[in-house]
């Protein structure tokens, strides 16, 4: 079976080469139409355009000063609707069907083809595993499969967008059965820690930590749990108090990891008290959608040279020499940036910011710095030491053009107090 799942992701791919040349071209000719005579003209090619799909936003032309007023119009109307197409396409939960007995490579190989969520360090584990999947999400799945292999994750494994596979401890439950599952996210109450205050019983406090994981091919750019978003209710059927009911708690999301944890602290309730029916919440998750890559040609005589691309833009202010270095000043603008910036403005040091000779080879910054920040917008400086004539290098910059804010809900059942 391992075979016949290699065979088919070889051909989906050449098909998919095959396309993109198609494609490229069908864009190329509905753009034109879109300045067509007949208004009927313009207004198919416009709906055609939609029709293609996110994956015409590759092959949708820059609006400059020199394209036609109706165009730019229709264009930008394309371009928003295909934007959130893909927003819905991104940030929708991956659900997967799988039946059958098969080696537990082949499973994981299985899902990988149908999320693009990869697991990784399995080794060589001779297991099979029998699953029957019908449109079940990512995470309830791969967490029968690693139940039924006798393994487990290790949230410290460190591979980018990736799980990571580890043997589980002995005496570790199964992961299936323990967990919620809401939108991308999977939900497990990892610890709790009841602390009495001897001296001040009115301080007695219970922390119940939450483990929050999103499938790895998304990485959020933030987490946020407001405490007032959470409900908790005893075997008793009394509702437990948070302690800090304004508080909140809020996690940055890294490429390297799946997950995060989150304390809420509740007034420890009677020691008749033996498990928590029900603990309901709602997290905030920023999610960058699409990454646009933008691209600046002649350096020594940037002036604010602006390119934008669906929510994003970018503008190289200038470069000037600073000793041995140049130094590239840019600015980036959201259109909605879901106060990314504002709570987590760390993340931009992940995008990508280099130099492309004039031989075609990349060049990284040398470092940045951060010199202005505002509610939807930041500048840069990005430092680079140039071997040849500046005006052959292209400067190039890559960020989500998108910063998509997503509530999600989520409820957890029969939890032990210790």
């Amino acid at each position: 079976m391992g075979s016949v799942l290699v065979i088919t992701c070889v051909l989906v791919a050449q098909a998919e080469e095959a396309k993109q040349p198609e494609l490229s071209s069908q864009v190329r000719k509905l753009v034109r139409q879109l300045d067509a005579d007949a208004q009927a003209d313009r207004d198919a090619a416009e709906k055609a355009l939609v029709e293609l799909g996110p994956k015409a936003l590759d092959y949708l032309p820059r609006i400059t000063s020199r394209t036609p007023a109706e165009v730019k119009v229709r264009l930008g109307r394309v371009t928003r609707e295909l934007e959130d197409a893909l927003v819905k396409s991104t940030t929708k939960p991956t659900r997967v069907t799988l039946k059958g007995k098969m080696p537990l490579q082949a499973a994981l190989a299985a899902l990988e083809e149908q999320s693009g969520n990869r697991v990784v360090n399995v080794g060589d584990r001779d297991v099979e595993v029998e699953v029957d999947f019908e449109d079940v999400t990512y995470w309830e799945a791969v967490d029968q499969v690693l139940d039924q292999a006798g393994i487990t994750l290790n949230p410290f494994g460190g591979a980018e967008r990736a799980l990571t596979a580890m043997a589980r401890p002995e005496g570790q439950l199964d992961r299936h059965g323990t967990a919620a599952y809401s939108e991308l996210f999977r939900f497990e109450v990892t610890n709790i820690q009841a602390v009495r205050d001897l001296r001040n019983p009115a301080a007695d406090v219970v922390r119940i930590r939450t483990e929050i994981s999103w499938e790895p091919r998304l990485t959020p750019i933030s987490i946020a749990l407001p405490f007032s978003s959470v409900e908790a209710t005893g075997d008793d059927g009394k509702a437990l108090t948070v302690t800090n009911p304004e508080g909140r708690v809020q996690r940055r999301g890294q490429p390297d990891a799946y997950s995060v944890e989150m304390d809420v602290p509740f007034a420890l309730p009677a020691r008749s008290v033996a498990s928590i029916a029900n603990l309901k919440g709602e997290i905030v998750a920023i999610v960058p959608g699409r990454v646009e890559t933008f691209e600046f040609a002649d350096l020594p005589d940037a002036d604010n040279d602006e390119v934008k691309k669906a929510g994003v833009s970018v503008t190289v202010e200038n470069m000037r020499k600073n000793q041995q270095a140049h130094e590239i000043r840019v600015r980036v603008r959201f259109d909605e940036a879901n106060n990314a910036l504002e709570s987590h403005r760390n993340w931009i040091s992940s995008n990508e910011a280099f130099v492309i000779t004039s031989k075609d080879v990349k060049e990284d910054n040398l470092g940045f710095e951060i010199v202005g920040v505002a509610d939807n917008e930041v500048v840069l400086v990005y430092r680079f030491i140039f071997d040849d004539d500046p005006s052959t290098y292209k400067f190039v910059y890559r960020t989500p053009a998108l910063m998509v804010r997503m509530p999600v809900q989520y409820e957890l059942k029969n939890i032990a107090l210790p």
